[in-house]
């Protein structure tokens, strides 16, 4: 898309919000699941990024796609965005506020330990308004499995900081994960009281997922870890989200659980079709409904921002692809999909095109309908996976 058609595009958004991502892709130590775009221990390549990060911001200014739109959450995530030093955190926060900002949500991801008093003084000047620590677990021995660079200590010292600075405005969201190998129950009841204790707006519990490539993958086919099995990874997330729901927090997404309307705004564009800008090596777009994705070589995006080119190219997809992806990211909420907007955007019914599988799960109570909505029930919210199973083969093999 060249600058003039995006400019044609944009004025059919006049006044549509927009949602910036930004990807820092660096960390003090690679998790032992991860398979993330990031890069640890290498200090000497920030400088360069942030300053070709910054060029990207302005260059996405500069070739209109702000244009007819305002900036109404950021998430600025990686790696650790907090391992930066404070001029260069400083460096992105300035560089932002170039552009048409009525911010509702600005988040950053914060790695327990690497949040000092200036960093956060600066988020909270800067207009960061919601800090999202990755805690994963509370247990020393879970820590060092996973390569987790924090002890559980250091969750607790973060966050007296954040009060005693007096910055209560700011929404605390924590990351914990269920289904790491050697996990039992009494370490999903040591999260939970940590987090009585800890009080936080907002839990996203997600289940570890086994990628290829990672240490964890080595280890296992090593031998020297054994996976989980399924049920007893039902057994340990029931445990967690039953315990979040009787800490009085309510689930609005399949791993999410919010306080007080506490939920993720920015991550809601993505569970509901919302447009949203990605920024920083292999962040992915969604734009006037299509799909754009920035390479994931660091020396090409260096070098392609760096003489003005966007480094991104446009995701060929189907009528499926997207039908697909609009049931499988509206089923993630609670609240399910609603159907004259899932209508009036995809042009036909979401039961429309796989109403034999959906009259099947709703049979296994995992699914139900009203005129106005398709949900999953709270058993299929559980069962998540195994309805999109059906509905990928639905799709995609039959």
């Amino acid at each position: 898309m060249n600058k003039e058609e995006k400019r044609r595009q944009n004025k059919k958004v006049a006044g549509k919000s927009l949602g910036l991502y930004l990807h820092i892709p660096f960390c003090e130590e690679r998790c032992s699941y991860c398979d993330f775009l990031t890069f640890p221990k290498v200090p000497f390549l920030h400088q360069g990024y942030v300053d070709t990060l910054c060029r990207d911001i302005v260059l996405s200014r500069e070739e209109g796609i702000f244009e007819g739109r305002t900036v109404d959450t950021i998430y600025i995530g990686g790696g650790t965005p907090t391992i930066l030093t404070l001029p260069q955190l400083d460096q992105i926060l300035t560089t932002l506020h170039s552009l048409p900002l009525d911010i509702r949500e600005w988040t950053v991801e914060v790695n327990p330990g690497t949040l000092s008093d200036e960093k956060l003084g600066l988020f909270i000047q800067g207009g960061v308004n919601r800090i999202s620590f990755g805690v994963q677990t509370m247990d020393p021995g879970l820590l060092a499995f996973c390569k987790r660079t924090h002890r559980s200590e250091t969750v607790y010292r973060d966050m007296d900081r954040i009060r005693s600075r007096g910055a209560g405005d700011l929404a605390i969201n924590m990351d914990f994960i269920y289904g790491i190998p050697g996990q039992e129950t009494s370490h999903i009841d040591r999260d939970l009281a940590a987090i009585r204790v800890l009080d936080p707006d907002h839990i996203s519990w997600y289940s570890l997922i086994l990628e290829e490539k990672t240490l964890l993958d080595f280890w296992i086919r090593q031998g020297r870890a054994k996976p989980l099995s399924p049920d007893r990874e039902l057994i340990l997330m029931e445990r967690a989200f039953r315990g979040l729901e009787d800490l009085g927090y309510a689930r609005y997404e399949v791993s999410n659980f919010a306080r007080d309307g506490q939920v993720s705004l920015h991550n809601l564009k993505y569970w509901t079709g919302q447009d949203y800008l990605g920024l920083g090596l292999g962040a992915s777009s969604y734009l006037n409904h299509r799909r754009f994705k920035k390479t994931g070589g660091l020396g090409t995006y260096v070098k392609e921002i760096n003489q003005g080119r966007p480094a991104w190219t446009e995701e060929v997809r189907t009528e499926d692809d997207d039908l697909f992806e609009g049931l499988m990211m509206g089923l993630r909420k609670v609240a399910g999909i609603d159907r004259a907007a899932f209508r009036e955007k995809m042009g036909v019914d979401p039961l429309d095109r796989s109403r034999a599988i959906f009259e099947k799960e709703k049979a296994l109570g995992l699914v139900d309908w009203t005129e106005e909505t398709l949900f999953l029930t709270p058993k299929g919210l559980d069962l998540q996976n195994e309805v999109l199973m059906d509905l990928m083969e639905d799709f995609y093999l039959s």
